[in-house]
C-alpha cells in the first residue's frame, strides 16, 4: 500500500498518539477509520439536506410519495410469506 504524509498540530499527533497506545493500534488505521468515519458524516449531512429541500417543496414531495406508492405495487419478494 502506497502512502504519503500529512501535517498535524502537536497537540492533535498527542491525541492520535495517546490514543492508539489507548486501543493498541497503529496510528494510520486510526486515522483511517476518522476520515471514513468522517466522510460517511458528510455524506448523511448532504443526503439529510437534501431530502428536507425536497419535502420543503410540495409539488416534488407529491412526486416522490407518487413514485413511493408506484413501487409499492410491483411484485413483493414474498417475504410476508415466509415462516
Amino acid at each position: 500500500m502506497s502512502s504519503t504524509t500529512i501535517r498535524l498540530s502537536l497537540e492533535h499527533a498527542k491525541i492520535l498518539r495517546d490514543l492508539s497506545r489507548t486501543v493498541n493500534l497503529p496510528m494510520h488505521v486510526i486515522a483511517g477509520q476518522a476520515i471514513e468515519d468522517y466522510r460517511r458524516k458528510v455524506l448523511l449531512e448532504a443526503t439529510n439536506e437534501a431530502f428536507q429541500a425536497l419535502r420543503g417543496n410540495p409539488l416534488q414531495w407529491a412526486e416522490e410519495v407518487a413514485e413511493r406508492k408506484a413501487w409499492e405495487a410491483t411484485l413483493g419478494d414474498e417475504w410476508e410469506n415466509r415462516p
